[in-house]
């Protein structure tokens, strides 16, 4: 209804520019192929318009598969260890892992097609939503590089040469070696405890529909209810991970963001947080407010020195955070400050993102891709 509103909107204006503000509200909620349904109507009207003609550059090169080389799988075998990992590719990735080759019958692909299929829509909704601003971004000229392990105790094997501390990530990006590295979030404890009890409730359901005693109807439809929640809570986290790791690649990659600088920290973060479709929100488009984020926002407010704006912006909220909720907290900030300042003022955002990475935007250019 909101959608049918706001197209019937741009419809009665009648001008490209009107179809292309309604492609960024599409962008935003997540309907990316209303938003170039949005985008065609918008080259109809006035093929002639600027910025017409520069998201009809991006819609081909969107479209578009970007070549990729040997030496790319190469290095990035050299990077995990490993010869055994196959190979996907996307339009514009490159997937190194070791996941089951057979569909899943929910989605009717298998785990890394399903995962390329994500990444792709984080992807073109993050340079969908800065050209439709007016900020038209570097595009790869390889495809980016990504990491997945199929199992939580192979992926902590990998991480514990690289790093102790990133054995409590749900994924990471390395911004030296340009490759995102996950996991499958159904494969680690927490989800090893739930799938333990789901088999003990089967067991259950089984003895109870051969014995057809009392209640099990009502048995069995929890024991169904059980397994939903899980699948839904495992769904939900690996989109949030892959979603915030993925937008720091993409950044890296775009130039918006100094990839090997990792400097200012609350930058890189809120940018990551901002962009990341939260829990129990499936694909939510981007900007959605993250209540988790909010929440950890919320409570390191009520400490007037740690959450203050120069506390935040001077990264002292991330350097003196000394335990695990304190760097939740942070994120929080981060997440906060973010939020705001690309919904209220993103052109001065832009004008600081400019200041910690040069010759990022292509802004003069009608061929920025």
């Amino acid at each position: 209804q909101l959608y049918g509103a706001e197209k019937s909107k741009a419809k009665r204006a009648g001008t490209a520019e009107a179809h292309l503000d309604l492609a960024l509200w599409c962008v935003e909620k997540g309907m990316l192929k209303e938003a170039d349904q949005a985008l065609a109507d918008a080259w109809k009207l006035d093929k002639n318009n600027r910025r017409v003609k520069l998201m009809v550059q991006l819609v081909r090169y969107r479209r578009r598969m970007v070549p990729g080389s040997p030496s790319i799988e190469q290095e990035m075998r050299e990077f995990v260890k490993s010869d055994r990992m196959k190979v996907a590719r996307s339009r514009h990735y490159i997937l190194l892992h070791d996941t089951s080759d057979e569909k899943d019958p929910k989605y009717g692909k298998t785990i890394a097609e399903h995962r390329l299929e994500l990444l792709e829509k984080v992807y073109d909704s993050f340079y969908m939503k800065y050209a439709l601003e007016g900020y038209p971004l570097r595009v790869p000229k390889e495809p980016m590089r990504v990491v997945l392990f199929d199992d939580h105790a192979d992926y902590l094997n990998f991480v514990r040469i690289l790093g102790p501390s990133l054995k409590m990530a749900s994924g990471f990006y390395a911004p030296e070696e340009n490759i995102a590295i996950f996991y499958r979030q159904r494969t680690d404890e927490a989800y090893e405890g739930a799938n333990e009890l789901l088999k003990v409730l089967e067991q259950l359901r089984g003895e109870m529909r051969r014995t057809r005693v009392a209640g099990a109807g009502e048995v069995i439809r929890m024991v169904k209810t059980m397994e939903l929640l899980v699948d839904i809570e495992g769904e939900n986290q690996e989109i949030e991970v892959v979603t915030h790791e993925a937008t720091h690649q993409l950044a890296a990659n775009s130039g918006l963001l100094d990839r090997k600088a990792f400097q200012v920290r609350w930058a890189h973060e809120g940018l990551a947080s901002y962009f990341e479709s939260p829990k129990e929100a499936t694909w939510a488009g981007i900007g959605a407010v993250n209540e988790q984020r909010l929440g950890y926002y919320r409570i390191l407010s009520l400490d007037p020195e740690h959450s203050s704006l120069e506390f935040v912006v001077t990264d002292g909220v991330f350097d003196q955070a000394g335990s695990h909720f304190s760097v939740l907290a942070a994120y929080g900030q981060a997440w906060a400050l973010t939020h705001f300042l690309m919904d209220q003022h993103l052109r001065e955002l832009i004008e600081f993102y400019r200041k910690m990475a040069v010759d990022n935007f292509e802004t003069e250019r009608d061929d920025a891709w």
